[in-house]
């Protein structure tokens, strides 16, 4: 059996798989051990969705984030930007000056 072909039997045995009992969620596992030659306990994890690196998330504890607030952000973008603008703008210089000096 293809890869591909695999993957598609699996995305109609998962749909099967998902509205089962436990009785014909049994059957169905035998079923999909014996057409692809996997072990029953990595058939069992690709029903279920299981991803093996996958980290679950954690949920952020304590109080929510007071800088997200556009209060807060928007003078921060302005000087920022002003930072940037004024740096390019000395290195543009310096450079220019070097460049006199070399010639």
């Amino acid at each position: 059996m293809s890869p591909q072909s695999k993957e598609e039997y699996f995305e109609v045995l998962f749909k099967r798989y998902k509205e089962a009992i436990r009785k014909e969620k049994t059957k169905i596992i035998d079923e999909c051990c014996k057409v692809c030659g996997y072990h029953r306990k990595h058939a069992i994890r690709r029903l279920r969705g299981y991803k093996r690196y996958a980290k679950p998330r954690k949920k952020k504890k304590g109080k929510p984030s007071v800088y997200n607030k556009e209060i807060i952000v928007r003078p921060l973008k302005q000087i920022w930007l002003w930072g940037q603008s004024t740096l390019f703008q000395e290195a543009q210089s310096y450079f220019t000056y070097l460049a006199a000096e070399i010639h």
